[in-house]
């Protein structure tokens, strides 16, 4: 009972130090400057994810395309062999 108030003075001062307490209007200040700042980064955060998805994709397509024309290109290949072993 009598060290409530000891405990509560002692994290006003391990909360500001300095002694200074921020008016409640700064601290509503702040949070709604923080929540914008959070809700801005958010918002770039989506948007490069989405870029990145949409470069990966692209990315695998090429890899693909790159793939099938090798095999197109080794298929050629052998059906030439096979032709001038038949010959």
């Amino acid at each position: 009972m009598f060290q409530e108030p000891y405990l509560s003075d002692k994290k006003l001062k391990e909360l500001f130090p300095n002694g200074i307490i921020p008016k409640i209007k700064d601290l509503q200040d702040e949070l709604k400057k923080a929540r914008e700042d959070y809700a801005k980064m958010s918002a770039e955060r989506k948007a490069l994810k989405k870029e990145a998805d949409r470069l990966s994709r692209l990315a695998q397509q090429k890899r693909d395309s790159q793939r099938t024309v090798q095999r197109y290109l080794q298929n050629e290949q052998a059906a030439k062999r096979k032709k001038s072993q038949l010959e």
